[in-house]
């Protein structure tokens, strides 16, 4: 049976890019049971729990990506400590600016901008949890944070956001959906809260 795989770990490092189609392959190379499912709406509240009912500790990977609570979720995780996290970002808003939506645990993406949170905001979690910025995917997308005892000198270090910064580029990655651009957080009109193309 072939299942689907996310290709987030080829952006952040295609030298250990592992071809792995069927269930058999992945629980092979992973040394896991993976036939057993969570079906659970992910909320701020509930994620320790549903985590723990799986694995605890250290693990190699969190990738992060449901639509809008994203941060809040991260921040409240407690009960794993992921080497590496991937968590997506709002990519039309301005890296400088500190934006996040409001919580609400229903939360559920309508196709507009008014979600996630900006990667300046993500980037204060983060530092908070103790990772550090490492990049972010050409799409615009998805942010790339290591524990910081394990960077070392191994990846680039800059206090300037735009350093790390991706505009949204949503066409390299899916068919055209969702993020209509008459959809708008904000004023429309202020400089400072969209990324501006002419940068």
């Amino acid at each position: 049976e072939k299942v689907g795989l996310d290709y987030t770990h080829k952006i952040f490092n295609s030298k250990y890019t592992i071809p792995i189609t069927t269930k058999s392959e992945i629980h092979d190379f992973l040394k896991v049971d993976i036939s057993k499912k969570l079906s659970s709406f992910i909320t701020k509240e509930n994620i320790n729990d549903l985590i723990s009912s799986t694995i605890s500790g250290e693990i190699d990977l969190l990738s992060i990506d449901i639509d809008g609570n994203d941060i809040y979720v991260w921040d409240s995780i407690n009960v794993i400590n992921p080497r590496v996290v991937v968590i997506e970002y709002n990519g039309k808003l301005s890296p400088s600016v500190d934006w996040v939506q409001p919580y609400n645990p229903n939360f559920i993406w309508d196709s507009t901008d008014y979600s996630g949170a900006s990667l300046n905001h993500i980037n204060k979690v983060a530092n908070d949890k103790g990772y550090q910025l490492v990049g972010t995917n050409v799409a615009g997308v998805n942010a790339f944070f290591v524990r910081k005892e394990l960077c070392s000198s191994l990846f680039y270090d800059s206090n300037n956001i735009e350093d790390f910064y991706n505009p949204a580029r949503y066409h390299l990655v899916s068919k055209p959906i969702g993020h209509p651009s008459f959809a708008y957080i904000g004023d429309r009109d202020n400089p400072e809260l969209w990324y501006q193309n002419g940068k």
